[in-house]
């Protein structure tokens, strides 16, 4: 029996440090992109859809098509005062070298075949949220909580 309370501790203590790191490491979802992650391109819905299955079927192939894309039916995720012929250009050449490097690293592991998957995902997440953007809470002067208007019956302290 104390061989299974020491284990129990053990146990609390490990999922304890692991709510720690997650509270300490919970803005990872909120980062900026990296350079290769910032290359994944706004397009259409159903043009990341289709980027996502050709990269299930082929690895690279649906990264390169959105590389492609950007020539002619998408747009690069920069600033449109800071896009130039050249970046965009720049941002074509790195979705192909990337679609190259997935289909290459297929082999090891299917480590490209899972980066494929994971760039579709991406790619299909970032055409959902630039088509329905978040929409702003109703605030008060200053207050950070939505304004939540409640029935009377729930407001009045019971007696």
């Amino acid at each position: 029996m104390d061989s299974l309370s020491s284990l129990v501790a053990v146990a609390q203590e490990g999922f304890r440090k692991d709510q720690e790191d997650w509270k300490k490491h919970s803005d990872v979802l909120h980062r900026k992109p990296t350079k290769m992650t910032g290359a994944i391109p706004h397009m259409s819905t159903s043009l990341a859809v289709i980027c996502l299955v050709l990269n299930i079927l082929a690895p690279g192939t649906g990264t390169v098509l959105s590389g492609f894309s950007l020539l002619c039916c998408s747009e690069p995720r920069t600033l449109p005062s800071h896009k130039s012929s050249d970046e965009t250009l720049a941002l074509v050449c790195l979705n192909v070298w990337v679609g190259i490097a997935q289909l290459f690293t297929v082999p090891f592991l299917l480590v490209g075949w899972l980066w494929s998957i994971t760039w579709g995902v991406m790619m299909v997440n970032l055409s959902c949220e630039r088509k329905s953007p978040a929409k702003p809470q109703t605030t008060i002067a200053g207050m950070k909580s939505p304004v939540v208007f409640l029935p009377s019956w729930m407001s009045d302290p019971v007696k």
